[in-house]
């Protein structure tokens, strides 16, 4: 009787997968397979029995062969550090509270303001985006003014503010 050409089950083939995703040891057992397997086949059909892309077979084989083993660990990876120290969020939170820049002349703060008065005061660039990622880690916004249209009069504002003020009351009670 001949032997069953399935093996494997998939819940073999789900396990094998999933070993190389959290060892690192095992990870590195996987690629020195797949680059002693390239020895002997090209690299399109190694990438297909790995079930990765030639490039990243032809990459493993040139890890391997200037850094050896060390070249097929996977490397640590993680985001940017916040460029704002402790102490300079701690003066900025300051600005923004008291309205004030770091000579105490009130602002109107907007991030750009912000980010020019950071890379003054510190003397570190700053981009709009992340100053404004940096404020919501520290749980800080930027006021918004009412919207008011450019045609609008004085009087009719004011007019608008106590009407909506009246309304709040009613609504209250």
């Amino acid at each position: 009787m001949a032997r069953p050409k399935n093996l494997l089950t998939a819940e073999d083939i789900k396990a094998l997968t999933s070993i190389t995703k959290g060892d690192n040891t095992a990870a590195v057992g996987y690629r020195l397979a797949a680059v002693r397997a390239y020895v002997r086949h090209s690299a399109e059909e190694v990438a297909t029995f790995f079930d990765t892309e030639p490039e990243t077979i032809i990459r493993w084989a040139s890890k391997f062969h200037s850094q050896g083993l060390k070249g097929l660990e996977g490397k640590k990876r993680g985001h940017r550090r916040m460029k704002l120290t402790a102490e300079m969020q701690d003066a900025v939170r300051g600005w923004l509270e008291g309205d004030a820049d770091h000579a105490g002349n009130p602002v109107h703060w907007t991030l750009g303001r912000l980010c020019l008065e950071v890379r003054e005061v510190f003397a570190v660039g700053i981009s709009t985006a992340a100053m404004g990622s940096t404020l919501k880690k520290m749980r800080m916004a930027l006021k918004r003014p009412r919207p008011m249209h450019c045609n609008s009069s004085p009087e009719a504002r004011e007019e608008f503010k106590k009407k909506s003020a009246e309304h709040r009351v009613g609504a209250e009670s």
